[in-house]
């Protein structure tokens, strides 16, 4: 495979400007050794620093990669096995589903997100956020105390599918219990030197200061410095690297786990890491152990990305083409996270991924608004609040309706609010879309995949999309009305407490 680096710069160049990228590091792997590494645009605006390989960025959730690669060299060790519950190796809290009956969390269920946790262990976990994220990068709280407590968790394992780094905390923690290292200090004796990873850290140590590029978000079209924040979740999304560290590491999983100073996984352990566990439909992305696993354009495609404050990156590794590509990003909010798409665009470039929206143009499936009204309806998750909080901030629930003989999808916020259309991908199948306009954040560009199912009898009851079903509801069940019903009553009572009040003081005169 030739890869263009002239017009793979050019485009880069371009799209920074266009999107507003402060700085955006990029390297690339092939046949095992570095082929290309460049910083584009800023490392420090203020100072105007431009941005190189050695900066050191913030990876976020691709933390979860090297956590799964330290976990299963104790896997290898023999110190446990993947269906062994994970309380037998917890000293003191517990973490139980409610349900009775329900199986109990393993090892397997957190590496695939399938253990029933969600984005907080418990509601009153939101009063104690300052506890799990600091402004003071140098005080790192415990991963003991985190988990030292009793958890009963609504959603029973393997029923729901929900990321969750709650998930992967606790991992590391196991780690450190089983290892009788600290998480970061077991990181860096067992990876990140083994490696030579010289400028990666878990912890804003001495390893990654200096070279530190600043994060920022951007606000009215202008990049604004987030600052440094660090916390107690080191093993799902704290990890600190440069382009040219990730490179290493890249290299090393392409060639099954082994380094120059000798292995730090085999490579059976990495391909038993890298098939498929769970996948709700082959035309669906699957996930390994962590690992997302997608096809594209017949490329398998290995990836995992990361955003946290002022920061966003993006990992692809395609093991047939002995092929990979690391992109860090300077700019990051929950407001916008834009700059991603970036990355996206970068793999279909090297890879020669053609635009889908010109193939679909051309597909002739007629459907008439008759067949189009089944799908008609709002399309929610299943119950539980806890592993709901990612679905309901991000777009809430799903509307879809017919409009000019298509189908268009909605979201309650978001960038789908005002709709998209859904386009037929195969004129055999009329249950098979892709939404290829306005993609948001945690998309696998340039579609996502929307499958409709039936029931028995043709009716449609839910949507497959992601590693998630939404289930079309009545009316009274949705969240759009429960919502408002309960403001409307909230409201009536205040009301009716007012006039009480005024009926009230008006006998006591």
């Amino acid at each position: 495979m030739e890869i263009e680096l002239e017009n793979l710069e050019k485009f880069i160049e371009k799209r920074i400007k266009e999107l507003k990228i402060p700085g955006l590091s990029i390297g690339i792997i092939k046949d095992g050794t570095a082929v290309y590494s460049r910083g584009y645009g800023f490392a420090d605006i203020e100072s105007n620093k431009k941005m190189i390989p050695k900066n050191v960025l913030r990876f976020a959730s691709i933390s979860k990669t090297f956590t799964t690669i330290g976990l299963f060299q104790l896997w290898e060790q023999g110190k446990f096995n993947l269906d062994d519950p994970i309380n037998q190796y917890l000293p003191n809290g517990r973490i139980r589903p409610k349900k009775k009956n329900a199986p109990p969390i393993t090892f397997k269920h957190l590496l695939t997100h399938m253990s029933g946790m969600g984005e907080i262990l418990k509601r009153a976990d939101l009063f104690k956020i300052p506890h799990f994220v600091n402004k003071n990068p140098e005080k790192i709280y415990s991963l003991e105390k985190l988990f030292n407590r009793n958890i009963k968790l609504k959603i029973a394992p393997g029923e729901k599918w929900c990321y969750a780094n709650f998930g992967f905390h606790l991992l590391g923690y196991i780690i450190e219990l089983i290892s009788g290292v600290e998480f970061s200090e077991y990181m860096i004796r067992n990876i990140f030197n083994p490696l030579e990873m010289i400028n990666t850290d878990f912890v804003w140590s001495d390893r990654v200061k200096v070279l530190q590029a600043k994060g920022y978000k951007l606000k009215k079209g202008k990049n604004i410095e987030f600052g440094t924040r660090t916390q107690v979740q080191m093993p799902a999304g704290s990890i600190y690297s440069s382009i040219n560290d990730m490179m290493k590491y890249m290299i090393c999983l392409l060639n099954g786990g082994k380094t120059q100073n000798g292995e730090i996984i085999k490579s059976e352990t990495l391909k038993m890491i890298w098939n498929p566990q769970f996948q709700l439909d082959e035309r669906l992305r699957a996930i390994g152990y962590v690992f997302w696993i997608y096809n594209l354009n017949g490329n398998k495609i290995l990836n995992h990305g990361g955003s946290i404050n002022g920061y966003l990156s993006e990992m692809f590794l395609i093991p047939e083409e002995n092929l990979g590509i690391i992109i860090g990003i300077n700019q990051m909010s929950l407001r916008n996270m834009d700059a991603i798409r970036i990355a996206h665009e970068i793999l279909h470039k090297i890879l020669k991924i053609k635009d889908p929206k010109k193939k679909l143009e051309e597909i002739t499936l007629k459907s008439d608004n008759l067949n189009l009204k089944k799908f008609k309806g709002r399309y929610g998750t299943k119950k539980g609040i806890l592993t709901n909080t990612r679905f309901l901030s991000s777009t809430g629930e799903i509307k879809v309706k017919p409009q000019n003989n298509d189908l268009i999808y909605k979201t309650m916020w978001g960038k789908k609010k005002k709709g998209v259309k859904l386009w037929k991908v195969d004129e055999h199948d009329p249950l098979y879309y892709f939404i290829i306009d306005n993609l948001d954040y945690g998309t696998v560009p340039p579609y996502e995949t929307v499958i409709f199912q039936e029931d028995s009898k043709g009716n449609i009851k839910s949507l497959y999309k992601g590693f998630n079903e939404y289930i079309k509801k009545p009316w009274y069940k949705t969240f759009k009305f429960k919502l408002y019903s309960r403001v409307l009553i909230t409201i009536s009572t205040i009301l009716i407490l007012i006039l009480f009040l005024i009926f009230f003081s008006y006998k006591m005169k």
